[in-house]
């Protein structure tokens, strides 16, 4: 299954599991989702700067804690792992109900948000 593929390459260190994540979060395959999505070329470099260091952090730990060699493998399991979340995630995207969930997910945030810019607007007159 396409769940247990992915899972194989969970990392049971937190700290690991936490800067993977952060990896994640500013790779730009989180812009799968929808083609709706712009992205800012202009911001663009800043966000590359900033996944470098998130990078250089994550390999210092894997070497400091795990020595070279078991570094690089560690390191090849988070590339794996950010490449089966990718593949997930497309996969994913496909079931209609999956698709209809994050919509109506994104549309709750919009509307969350607006009411409370329109509650401190109220709040500060």
């Amino acid at each position: 299954s396409l769940t247990l593929w992915t899972m194989k390459f969970i990392n049971p260190d937190i700290i690991i599991f936490k800067l993977a994540l952060s990896l994640f979060a500013l790779s730009k395959t989180t812009y799968v989702y929808s083609p709706n999505i712009s992205i800012d070329s202009t911001n663009s470099s800043a966000i590359f700067h900033i996944q470098n260091k998130y990078a250089e952090v994550t390999w210092k730990y894997l070497n400091y804690r795990y020595g070279w060699y078991e570094a690089v493998k560690h390191f090849h399991s988070i590339i794996y792992w950010l490449m089966a979340c990718t593949t997930s995630t497309i996969y994913v995207q496909t079931i209609s109900t999956h698709a209809d969930n994050i919509d109506l997910l994104v549309e709750l945030t919009e509307v969350t948000l607006i009411l409370d810019d329109v509650e401190k607007i109220i709040d500060t007159k």
